[in-house]
């Protein structure tokens, strides 16, 4: 900070102090006039203070609640995972579904329909973290791990591909051709 901007600042308050005063006077006012002026003066500087005080406090205090409301939510998306992967692990019949390959063609109409509504539930829980990291709410560490789940080959199977056909209108193109990208190597066409 230059000199000139502390003599500045060091200044500003008794010249605006004088210059009331003055214009109390040049305007017929007396001594009651002045002293009233003076202590109104120093309520209203004391005042400006303790605003600034309280604006600084404030915006701790914002910042701080955002970074518990990023942290909740961080840890309530690895929640669902872990939910995910323990349900997983404790029944045997949908274990054996999920090892199934699912490119072969030999799924059911039943294990279809599980199929697509599983893969649903991957691409809500994407879009759901995706929009979170691009709002700045969690890292991108969480996009990467659904990311890691979707890349096992899923979505690469004729009821990945439905799935993600059908729940593709949904999101903007930006996201549309990030994810086709990721999953097929490149945006797919339209016609495709």
């Amino acid at each position: 900070m230059s000199w000139f901007t502390k003599v500045v600042r060091y200044l500003t308050r008794p010249l605006v102090a004088a210059l009331v005063a003055l214009f109390i006077l040049a305007n017929g006012g007396g001594l009651l006039e002045l002293a009233i002026g003076a202590v109104l003066f120093l309520l209203i500087d004391l005042g400006s203070r303790y605003v600034v005080r309280r604006v600084v406090f404030i915006g701790a205090e914002a910042r701080q609640t955002l970074q518990h409301s990023r942290t909740q939510f961080g840890h309530g998306l690895t929640d669902r995972l872990y939910d995910r992967y323990f349900a997983i692990s404790r029944d045997p019949n949908f274990s054996q579904f999920l090892v199934k390959d699912w490119s072969s063609g030999e799924l059911s109409a039943e294990e279809n329909f599980r199929a697509l509504n599983l893969l649903g539930a991957d691409l809500i829980d994407l879009f759901d973290t995706y929009d979170a990291w691009k709002e700045g709410l969690v890292g991108r560490v969480h996009v990467d791990m659904r990311m890691q789940l979707i890349k096992l080959g899923a979505f690469l199977s004729p009821v990945g591909r439905s799935t993600w056909d059908h729940w593709k209108i949904t999101r903007d193109e930006e996201f549309q051709i990030w994810f086709e990208t990721e999953v097929y190597g490149s945006p797919l066409s339209p016609d495709a």
